[in-house]
């Protein structure tokens, strides 16, 4: 507890608090002898601390002055002045833990705030208890009780409860436990929170209470089985962890205020419906509490698939707690009503914690939640799903719960009704007909007439006699024209672009079974026919077009030759929500967008402007899903790009098992196609991020390359790529220092930064990820052959005495090699012995392999050097 507090050294990050208010003003006087009493009464109230390195003396004293400090009143707000008092610091150097003050405003409010080392949430309602019953005896002209109550017994922890908790957490991977509506991972946290409160409706209210009959669960049990389920569907796996706390005093110490809880992580492995969780829940919680002696200090990292190297815990990153109520006794002192009020410290160690309040009238939710880990706008959807999670499983509890909604019932959204749409060939020559020499095309100085390019598109036409056809040819009047004419010979066009690899053109050639290779000059293709060039021509027959026949196959840009194929329906309906008076032609030619940038203007009338650079495809249209599912995630929760839409390409060219995989039915959206892409929608509109499988884990850490790339794209432009549990950023620019330095706060490892004269980059202009990822392999084997420096090779001997390990390398991350925040110190004070760098315990958070500690140091000890 107090090592966190080293990580955030000036945050009140383990202060807990209980404050409640009068109608009336309090006797100050009686107030203080009324503290002073219960004081006197729980020695642990007088305990005190005195923190070195790697250790803390504990104290207790006699006797200890708490005077009642004036709680300022500001234009903040209640709340705000009362999380302002309680968020400073105690000093660990023999001071007391406790303090108290009052805030008087238009009423008094009493706040006694407490360090977590010696008090606990349960510790909150007794304090409270025997406050106000103190304050009565000393108003009354009595003398409070002074008697001492008897702490509970120290318990060993039992051997068969430390076997039980590594039993039962064995292999457990928490840095896959995230939600994907949560921020992307930064460095060090500031642990600073905020919270939220939510009412359960009447109808989730009602469910809850019939559930408690007919599952045979209480109330918290209900709530907590509902709460695994919405983790799960927000990204949290069907393995998840859940902390909860529990009181472990006896009944001879019910009423000893102290430290005498433990946080029980309960893992429960989602069944098949929720009658299932819900019985799973209970008995997980009952195994639990049976064991609940043993403190998580006493489990060994060494049952962790991973341990995250970061201020999170190792086990959970979400808490729940059900708090049934504080104030037990007659709501007056000396005749003045009281009330409880709720007051925060302003920081939180977990992502998210539910607090569930219930009352006779009303349920309520407050949601804590770590700034560094969520928006509020999240926080606040969260809550929504969950109350309609449990309306909803009112009349499915025996639904598999994979097949329930994520959705609140204010972000269903139902799909646009689709329209009647004309062939673009017919819409093309309409105004070929009506108004020949209109400018179709403009390229630089040339310009070429409606009546030119379908004369040209008429030649391309007489060329072919097949039922495939590619065309090879930059941008352009010739390009355009080909491609009308590809369709007026009611061929499929085949989308390529000259100015990709050779290799991958012949690979995309061969898989397409094309016919006939239509060429630009300057282009060489073994048995290519010229593409015919835009000239004077007249002809305007009409076309005779099908719009359920095949229009063209797209391949990816990079990777082995994968097609999908559109129809002229799909392009058709593509281009209507495309149409404009003058387009930009700036795509690759190897892509759909490309043909919506030409047909977009031309079936219209408008101008095609031929652009000199590339650009990015036109925002997407479709729904988030989970990944690999039809499932439909919700705003800000990142997913799946399914595309949806008469667009939609209709198979996988010579692909049925990938069609089968990839194209599915969707209850509300219809035909959809998952994308492979990773996206979130917001309420602008969906994002897209990357490519799902460019999330990597590094130090513990899961995070996804472009928001790597995001967080150092402030400095300059890179490219971020994984090998061999390293992330390298490649950069054109000598930022190299300021990219590291900016790592540092932004991200929560400092990838290796390598310079290079140009990143790869595909025939559209994007990032080559198969090149980067070739480059980060190429990376990592130099960087593994490099030998290690004296300060590095120095750190690994000590990572392997600590750890007891064999085998550690420079690259051995602390946490992940059975490493934890005690040890953690001890290295610390080892570096600073032995080596004589100036160590600290977050340097080890943020740097935990001996190769970027050892960085870190010697740039830290230079630094200082030219001070």
């Amino acid at each position: 507890m107090w090592l966190l507090e080293r990580l955030v050294p000036g945050t009140g990050v383990n202060n807990v608090t209980v404050a409640f208010e009068v109608d009336g003003r309090f006797d100050r006087a009686v107030l203080g002898r009324a503290l002073d009493a219960v004081l006197a009464r729980h020695d642990v109230l007088r305990t005190v601390f005195r923190a070195d390195d790697v250790a803390l003396d504990k104290e207790v004293l006699a006797s200890v002055d708490v005077p009642l400090l004036d709680i300022a009143v500001t234009d903040a707000g209640l709340d705000a002045d009362l999380t302002a008092f309680i968020a400073a610091p105690f000093a660990l150097d023999g001071s007391p833990l406790v303090r108290a003050g009052v805030r008087s405003g238009d009423t008094d409010v009493c706040c006694v705030v407490v360090h977590h080392l010696v008090f606990d949430a349960m510790s909150t309602t007794i304090l409270l208890r025997e406050l106000l019953t103190a304050y009565e005896e000393v108003a009354a002209g009595h003398t409070p009780a002074t008697e001492v109550v008897s702490p509970p017994t120290e318990r060993t922890p039992d051997e068969r409860s430390i076997a039980y908790w590594q039993k039962n957490l064995d292999g457990l991977r928490a840095s896959e436990s995230g939600l994907w509506c949560a921020k992307p991972p930064g460095a060090q946290s500031s642990l600073r929170a905020s919270t939220v409160h939510h009412k359960l409706s009447a109808e989730a209210r009602e469910v809850v209470r019939r559930f408690q009959k007919e599952l045979r669960a209480s109330e918290a049990v209900v709530l907590l089985a509902a709460y695994y389920v919405l983790l799960t569907q927000h990204g949290a796996g069907s393995d998840v962890v859940i902390g909860t706390p529990v009181n472990v005093r006896d009944q001879q110490s019910m009423n000893a205020i102290g430290y005498h809880a433990n946080l029980l992580p309960l893992r429960v492995q989602l069944e098949a419906d929720f009658r299932a969780v819900v019985k799973k829940t209970r008995s997980t919680f009952l195994e639990a509490i049976s064991h609940a002696d043993v403190p998580l200090e006493h489990v060994s990292p060494a049952v962790l698939g991973d341990t995250p190297s970061s201020w999170r815990s190792s086990f959970f990153r979400h808490l729940f707690n059900y708090v049934p109520g504080t104030v037990e006794s007659a709501p007056t002192l000396t005749g003045m009503p009281v009330r409880h009020v709720l007051a925060e410290n302003g920081f939180s160690r977990f992502d998210l914690e539910f607090f569930i309040m219930p009352g006779p009238a009303e349920t309520t939710i407050r949601a804590a939640f770590c700034v560094d880990a969520f928006e509020e706008a999240d926080v606040v959807r969260l809550l929504e799903r969950y109350d309609a999670l449990l309306v909803e499983l009112g009349g499915a509890v025996e639904r598999p719960v994979v097949e329930l909604s994520r959705l609140a019932p204010s972000e269903h959204v139902l799909p646009p009704a689709s329209k009647p749409v004309e062939h673009v060939l017919d819409a093309v020559h309409a105004t070929v007909a009506a108004q020949p020499d209109l400018v179709a095309v403009e390229d630089g100085p040339d310009s070429v007439t409606y009546g030119e390019l379908w004369s040209a598109a008429l030649d391309t036409r007489d060329l072919v006699h097949t039922d495939t056809v590619a065309v090879l040819a930059p941008r352009g009047a010739d390009l355009a024209a080909a491609w009308l004419g590809v369709w007026l010979a009611g061929a499929r066009l085949v989308l390529l672009d000259p100015t990709q690899p050779i290799p991958d053109l012949a690979a995309r050639l061969a898989d397409s079974g094309a016919g006939l290779v239509l060429a630009a000059e300057g282009v060489t293709v073994p048995g290519a026919v010229r593409v015919p060039t835009v000239g004077g021509g007249t002809r305007t027959e009409a076309p005779t077009p099908d719009l359920d026949a095949p229009a063209h196959l797209e391949y990816a840009l990079t990777g082995e030759p994968i097609a999908v194929e559109f129809t002229h329906q799909a392009l058709a309906s593509a281009v209507t929500s495309a149409g404009q008076d003058k387009a930009l032609w700036q795509n690759s030619a190897a892509t759909t967008a490309s043909l919506l940038d030409v047909l977009g203007a031309l079936t219209t009338g408008g101008r095609v402007v031929v652009a000199d650079t590339e650009h990015t495809a036109p925002a997407p249209t479709g729904f988030i899903a989970e990944p690999g599912t039809a499932h439909e995630l919700g705003l800000g929760v990142r997913g799946e790009l399914c595309a949806t839409g008469p667009a939609l390409p209709t198979r996988y060219h010579n692909r049925p098992d990938l069609t089968a995989e990839r194209f599915g039915e969707h209850p509300v959206h219809g035909r959809f196609h998952r994308t492979g892409d990773l996206a979130v929608r917001r309420a602008t509109g969906i994002d897209v991020i990357g490519r799902l499988d460019d999330h990597v884990t590094v130090a513990g850490q899961r995070i996804h390359l472009t928001d790597i790339e995001r967080a150092l794209s402030a400095i300059a432009p890179v490219a971020a790529a994984e090998a061999g549990g390293t992330v390298f950023v490649f950069t054109e620019t000598d930022a190299t220092d300021q990219l590291r330095e900016h790592a540092k706060t932004t991200l929560p490892f400092v990838p290796e930064i390598v310079t290079m004269t140009k990143l790869p980059r595909t025939a559209a202009s994007t990032l080559d990820r198969t090149a980067l990822r070739d480059l980060a392999e190429s990376s990592a084997v130099a960087a593994n052959a490099e030998p290690a420096d004296e300060t590095t090779t120095a750190l690994v001997a000590i990572w392997t005495e600590l750890l007891d390990r064999p085998g550690l390398h420079a690259d051995s991350n602390f946490f992940a090699s059975g490493g934890h925040s005690l040890l953690g110190a001890q290295l610390v004070q080892k570096v600073k012995k032995e080596l004589s760098l100036p160590a600290q315990l977050a340097d080890l958070f943020a740097n935990p392999t001996p190769r970027q500690l050892a960085e870190h140091l010697d740039s830290a000890f230079f630094d200082d050097e030219d001070d």
